[in-house]
């Protein structure tokens, strides 16, 4: 019996300006995703580009499993060129890639995005060698013209382009997947019409290593508290973390002893800093 051959397509790992160390949450689910499919022995083939690789292996994934195209200084000419040549390497090398006719059924592509750095090149490969196409969607963009969007000013304009070009992705999602992978129900409700191919759904929940997590609790049990509440994620609009502040300002209005700890990098940590002087609550 052939092995499963799972062929990754991780281009969308951010080139922006102060993200040099920063990982999402897509790229902490693909990391750990890769991880649990190299254990269970499946041949796996990552693409990304040079970023890609040194956080890959920064996490212990060796270079075998690797293949990465240099960014040529484009990843200096801002993230929308260097968006557009990710698109182009991804596609020419969905163009290159052979596999033995023998083993065609034994292959999987992979999507770990819905951005088109990713999508593109995965739906190229799927339909050119007729091979199966899983994709992740982890995030469903809001619309930047309601009036719960987390965007403003010029922020307003990008989450545009965000959004116009997802709805393209799920369009093409839609119509070619053979599996989604989703962070929540409601995703999946938001996919689900008369127009999806698939119902084949698998629901990530962050990536969370469950056995870790109750053994760090047995071992802090008798530790004493030293926060209350946690907040851990991307310091970006679409997390909330401004919103926390706010909230948290309002329960030490009945508890001055209680602690907030924010643990996260982001676009918004300069602003979160001046809130949080503004309100006396270092």
């Amino acid at each position: 019996m052939h092995k499963k051959s799972i062929i990754m397509f991780a281009n969308s790992f951010d080139n922006r300006k102060g993200s040099n160390f920063g990982i999402s949450g897509g790229d902490e689910i693909l990391i750990n995703y890769v991880k649990a499919l190299i254990k269970k022995k499946f041949n796996v083939r990552i693409i990304t580009w040079e970023k890609g690789k040194n956080i890959l292996t920064r996490f212990n994934i060796e270079d075998k499993y690797i293949t990465s195209y240099k960014s040529f200084f484009f990843h200096k000419f801002g993230f929308v060129i260097f968006y557009i040549y990710r698109i182009i390497a991804g596609i020419f090398l969905a163009l290159k890639i052979e596999i033995n006719s023998k083993e065609l059924r034994n292959h999987i592509v992979f999507s770990s995005s819905d951005f088109m750095t990713d999508l593109l090149p995965a739906l190229i490969l799927s339909l050119r060698k007729k091979i199966k196409m899983i994709n992740a969607i982890y995030l469903i963009a809001p619309s930047p013209f309601s009036s719960r969007s987390p965007y403003k000013g010029i922020a307003k304009i990008k989450s545009f382009f965000y959004w116009f070009l997802q709805k393209i992705s799920i369009k093409l999602i839609k119509e070619y997947s053979n599996g989604i992978l989703v962070c929540s129900e409601l995703a999946i409700k938001y996919l689900k019409d008369e127009t999806l191919k698939t119902d084949n759904f698998l629901i990530i929940h962050g990536g969370i290593d469950i056995d870790n997590l109750e053994n760090t609790k047995k071992k802090l049990m008798n530790v004493d508290k030293i926060y209350d509440v946690c907040f851990f994620a991307r310091l970006h609009p679409q997390k909330g973390p401004i919103e926390m502040i706010y909230i948290w300002n309002e329960v030490l209005k009945d508890n001055k002893n209680k602690k907030l700890v924010i643990i996260g990098d982001g676009p918004e940590k300069t602003k979160i800093k001046k809130i949080i002087k503004d309100l006396k609550l270092e």
